[in-house]
């Protein structure tokens, strides 16, 4: 009966390295690879998830030569003057970084139904006309609202007794499309009822129209920050065993969802 969501999200990261080319790798990623002149390099892994051009330094230069000649000695006349020092050639700029590409912004996460608002409710459950049971402490107790994905839906789920008992009262669209159903539930597996009653108990057929059914709600409003609350004396089938079996669940309920 009741609505539960499981999510889950996985991720998988391809590792790009420097010995051998891989089939892909990440996106804008820098990975080391080996030069020519037996220095090391840079590849970027380009958009298209595959490994671009060794990128590798070239740029220092060479230093010129150091000093000048110094002139000849005159002969018999005044010393010559030594020749002017030599300069030292530039130095070289090394090649550019090459920079890895921008890095992707994941798109923006769905909003799902409102959970575990506050619930309460008060019930009688007589299974087979003999045994009776009163509910009113709850265990565990709320209201859910599920927006997405269709079809909506609000569920009210009352659990009792260390959740060994509960009621569920839910109610959507009509599948036909106009008005809406309801589903009422009740299910017991205390070590104290006996075996052919435990078990779970549910309306026939399991969605009946709202209006004329065994429910009756003083509020209605399927939507966030919404909520159901009224009364309910619906006849249910089910058991443990071949043998068919009722509950009468009478009782009082309220629930608001979440903004």
């Amino acid at each position: 009966m009741r609505v539960v969501f499981v999510a889950a999200l996985a991720s998988l990261l391809v590792a790009c390295s420097s010995s051998s080319s891989p089939s892909s790798c990440v996106p804008g990623a820098s990975v080391s690879c080996s030069c020519a002149n037996g220095k090391t390099g840079a590849q970027v892994c380009a958009s298209d998830g595959t490994l671009g051009a060794c990128s590798c330094d070239t740029g220092t230069g060479t230093g010129g030569s150091g000093s000048g000649t110094g002139g000849a000695t005159g002969s018999g006349g005044a010393t010559g003057t030594g020749g002017s020092p030599g300069h030292g050639g530039a130095v070289g700029t090394g090649g550019a970084t090459s920079s890895g590409g921008a890095t992707g912004t994941g798109g923006t996460t769905g909003t799902g139904g409102s959970t575990a608002m506050s619930a309460s409710g008060q019930f009688t459950v007589t299974f087979d006309g003999t045994l009776t049971k009163t509910y009113s402490t709850c265990y565990a107790c709320a209201a859910n609202y599920y927006a997405t994905p269709p079809p909506i839906e609000g569920a009210l789920a009352f659990d009792y007794n260390t959740g060994q008992s509960a009621v569920d009262v839910d109610a959507r669209p009509a599948s036909s499309g106009s008005g809406y159903e309801v589903s009422v539930g009740v299910e017991d597996t205390e070590p104290s009822t006996p075996a052919g009653i435990q078990g779970t108990y549910l309306s026939t057929p399991t969605w009946v129209p709202m209006t004329g059914s065994c429910v009756t709600f003083s509020q209605f409003s399927l939507q966030h920050g919404g909520g159901m609350a009224g009364t309910l004396n619906c006849t249910l089938t089910g058991g443990n065993d071949t043998t068919p079996h009722t509950a009468v669940v009478q009782g009082s309920f309220q629930g608001t969802f979440a903004p």
